[in-house]
């Protein structure tokens, strides 16, 4: 993700902020389709299937990107 931030935030769907409400797996919110999707990933074996994007910002409203690469491929991240 912050390796594209142009394309990111180009395609960037929702206000994120400090709303609750948008999943991280299941929601569109990065792309034309969710991250299982778009990343091929098998939702029966998520750890934390229902995990929302909102517990991925820092308090200073920046990715935390140690929290990211725990539940993303490296390269994306």
């Amino acid at each position: 993700m912050l390796s594209n931030q142009e394309l990111f935030k180009k395609r960037l769907r929702w206000k994120v902020g400090t709303n609750k409400i948008i999943k991280f797996w299941g929601d569109v919110w990065c792309d034309n389709c969710n991250l299982i999707e778009l990343l091929n990933i098998d939702f029966t074996v998520l750890d934390q299937p229902n995990i929302m994007v909102s517990e991925f910002i820092n308090p200073n409203k920046k990715w935390n990107t140690t929290k990211l690469a725990s539940f993303l491929p490296c390269h994306i991240v």
